[in-house]
């Protein structure tokens, strides 16, 4: 059993103003009265509001960050994926404890936790500016060790800079304090002290994979992340059921963002075409794969390297997630999933000049969702297609009455839901 000890902090009387999106993209405001796995209670200008959480993208609320303070830090990750940042971790038998800044004591059943990573402030800006030293740790996580590992540390010079190599040592885990991992290998017992030396520790288990799936992810301000198969709103408290069965309570006022969008929404820059197919607008065997690929689509950001963005009422918007698409290219998506709606807002990147003009034809299954030209002096156009039953997606964007100059079609925020 996973729960917080709040020890004299955090005076929080109730929630403050949160922001719902929901799944068709509408978007609602006002004061958090009540949550749980089958819907929220929110209280609006209006009058109060009964949403269900199936139809929920995200709720979100303006907090303050709250850092690492300056020494030693954690970060312990459960078999869920679940991430948790402390300033340190303790074990003993199948109790551990995690303690977070200003909250308390964090304890987690050990048998929960797939790994436990250390930064001393001595090589915290080395490891944590250091993408090889990530690598190098994401790859012992992958390893299919039959027992626990200890991955050590030593820092060498290279290149008149300090780089970082990891190495692990397969063994048995015991109990771990502030300063010591006590650890069995090949039936010798050792104490080996951490500060400087040990890098992490990484606990062997049967089964990794969760056998549910969550209902959302929540997100604390100290940077911690929860997979939730259960929440439920007490008052000031929210009640947190992870994944791999741990509970624990945090204080409403603490939390960022609730992400039920997992297995809901699926975003296509995120998914892989079954096919791409560009033409040129003048047929040529010369340099054409040059051409290929530099009018080959973009995701999360346009052909000039930036951010998505679309003219819009005269003024620009910025988009997070979507496709730059040049004509004529015919893009095909696989769909695994029962999805429902595909949404989008579609027209010419607002850095590509006037003349953009194409035709934009969106199919599913080979029948026709949608047809219509899109040109860079027009408002974007906001798509909601019904997708039911469909499995493969075909976005054709074809050229329009201009040549194909200025033809970069920004397919922003597109994503099918359930």
């Amino acid at each position: 059993m996973l729960h917080m000890i709040l020890a004299g902090c955090l005076c929080v009387t109730g929630a403050g103003e949160v922001e719902i999106q929901m799944i068709d993209g509408a978007v609602e405001r006002g004061i958090l009265l009540d949550l749980s796995p089958e819907s929220i209670v929110l209280e609006t200008e209006t009058g109060q509001r009964h949403l269900a959480t199936e139809q929920l993208l995200r709720i979100s609320q303006a907090v303050a960050d709250q850092p690492m303070p300056n020494g030693d830090s954690v970060i312990v990750q459960l078999l869920d994926g679940s991430v948790v940042l402390g300033t340190a971790f303790t074990s003993t038998g199948d109790r551990a404890v995690c303690h977070i800044p200003d909250v308390g004591a964090l304890q987690i059943p050990a048998s929960t936790v797939r790994s436990v990573r250390w930064f001393d402030n001595m090589f915290d800006a080395v490891e944590r500016s250091n993408p090889e030293t990530q690598q190098q740790w994401d790859e012992l996580l992958a390893l299919d060790s039959s027992s626990d590992l200890i991955v050590v540390r030593r820092v060498v010079e290279r290149s008149g800079k300090p780089h970082v190599s990891l190495t692990e040592l397969e063994g048995i885990l015991h109990d771990i304090t502030p300063n010591v991992v006590h650890f069995d290998l090949d039936g010798e017992k050792l104490e080996v002290h951490r500060e400087g030396k040990v890098e992490g520790i990484i606990y062997y288990h049967s089964r990794r994979d969760p056998s549910i799936d969550p209902l959302c992810t929540v997100e604390h301000i100290s940077g911690s992340k929860i997979h939730a198969s259960s929440v439920r709103l007490s008052g000031d408290q929210l009640h947190l059921v992870a994944v791999s069965g741990a509970r624990f309570d945090l204080p409403i006022q603490t939390i960022r963002t609730l992400d039920f969008s997992i297995g809901k929404i699926v975003y296509l820059s995120d998914l892989d075409p079954v096919s791409v197919e560009w033409t040129p607008f003048v047929s040529t065997s010369r340099g054409r794969t040059l051409l290929e690929r530099l009018y080959e689509p973009q995701r999360d950001r346009n052909f000039d390297g930036n951010q998505l963005t679309l003219r819009s009422k005269g003024k620009t918007v910025v988009y997070q997630k979507g496709l730059a698409i040049h004509s004529r290219t015919l893009l095909v998506y696989r769909l695994r999933g029962s999805f429902k709606t595909f949404l989008a807002t579609a027209g010419i990147d607002a850095g590509a000049g006037s003349q953009g003009h194409v035709q934009l034809r969106i199919s599913g299954d080979d029948r026709l969702l949608f047809e219509d030209s899109v040109v860079s002096d027009g408002d974007p156009l906001d798509l909601n297609l019904d997708v039911s039953g469909v499995r493969r997606l075909k976005i054709l964007v074809d050229f329009g009455d201009d040549l194909d100059i200025a033809d970069h079609l920004n397919l922003c925020e597109a994503r099918v839901s359930k």
